[in-house]
């Protein structure tokens, strides 16, 4: 297994997506999950399936890969949202090593802006007053001042000191073994390669 890893913005679900379409094998965990992952993952999305019925869809697609080849899947916590990760999944991923997105932060900003900008206010507002406890008040009264004026990309700017702060202290504490480091706007059939030869399975 290898986790794609990085900060918020940086296209950890859409570099997964276009792994699979080169014919890696990946699990998609948001797409199972029916959230995007993050404190704002269910806006604008669909009802969640119930945890049992994802953590069944998440055993099934681990079971159903190749153990002689790469499994991609995106770095996530415990839980997406309502849903919880099956606990053997939750050591794999805290144990495996993994491949890190490094992003500029004006292309983050403008890669959440594009992700969120049709999201409903409402459903932005919810998810905001949902991670105050964690985001704090200041950094919360900006963004939602931001939200009223229809800017969310002022908006987007303390959220993303809040996150990128929060990844930095999760990735001390984790420890993880990195085995690239790399802007997805870059061609990843070389990555693939590389990874090849340091996991010793060739890209298919």
């Amino acid at each position: 297994m290898l986790v794609l890893t990085g900060l918020a913005g940086s296209g950890k679900t859409e570099l997964l997506r276009r792994l699979s379409a080169l014919g890696e094998q990946t699990i998609d965990l948001e797409r199972l999950a029916s959230h995007r992952g993050s404190a704002f993952g269910a806006a604008g999305e669909g009802a969640q399936p119930s945890h049992e019925a994802f953590g069944l869809a998440v055993e099934s697609a681990w079971l159903a890969s190749d153990p002689r080849r790469v499994l991609w899947v995106e770095d996530e916590g415990h839980f997406i949202g309502s849903v919880g990760l099956p606990p053997a999944l939750q050591l794999a991923l805290a144990e495996a090593p993994c491949v890190e997105l490094e992003v500029p932060l004006e292309r983050r900003r403008a890669r959440l802006v594009a992700e969120y900008g049709d999201v409903p206010l409402e459903d932005l507002l919810i998810a905001l007053n949902r991670s105050a406890r964690r985001v704090g008040s200041p950094r919360v009264e900006i963004a939602r001042a931001a939200l009223r004026r229809g800017r969310v990309d002022e908006a987007v700017v303390p959220l993303l000191e809040y996150f990128d702060a929060a990844y930095a202290e999760r990735a001390r504490r984790m420890r993880r073994r990195v085995l690239a480091r790399l802007d997805p706007v870059d061609d990843v059939s070389g990555l693939l390669l590389a990874i090849g030869a340091l996991v010793g399975t060739p890209a298919r």
